[in-house]
């Protein structure tokens, strides 16, 4: 069985960031949004909910998932926005 495969899409003009695992959205926002007090530290992934805490900015949360989940992450520069 394969990891499952993090990707972390960042737009820097716009401080924007998107984290799926395998495809599927699991946190999109601007990059003040990544942190437990803005959405919490509970997060629906492959069917089940995973709890993440102390972190601070989309490459810190996108790392805490891969490691939680035994993922492969890759990080991903957009060139045009992310799209909504």
């Amino acid at each position: 069985m394969s990891k499952p495969k993090v990707r972390l899409s960042i737009y820097e003009p716009h401080d924007m960031a998107r984290v799926t695992v395998n495809g599927e959205e699991i946190f999109l926002g601007n990059f003040w949004d990544f942190h437990p007090g803005c959405y919490g530290t509970k997060f629906r992934c492959l069917g089940k909910t995973v709890t993440i805490t102390n972190f601070d900015g989309p490459k810190s949360f996108a790392a805490l998932l891969a490691n939680k989940i035994d993922g492969d992450l890759t990080v991903y520069y957009r060139k045009r926005p992310i799209p909504c």
